[in-house]
């Protein structure tokens, strides 16, 4: 039976970006989320954003206001 993965937490970070967090722990799991995340943002460019920055439980996303 394959474990429930729970919702990204989106929290501000500054007034031009948010941190899209996978988990309160670094696990493989929540990488391989943070990457994934950041692979589609690359791949389908959202207007508005400028750079993300992916660490091992989260994804800083930075946009232009």
């Amino acid at each position: 039976m394959a474990a429930t993965l729970s919702p990204p937490r989106i929290l501000p970070s500054g007034d031009s970006a948010i941190t899209v967090e996978f988990s309160r722990n670094i696990d493989d799991a929540a990488n391989q989320r943070v990457l994934a995340l950041d692979r589609v943002l690359a791949r389908d460019p959202v207007s508005g954003v400028t750079e993300t920055v992916p660490t091992y439980r989260s994804l800083l996303v930075h946009y232009d206001p």
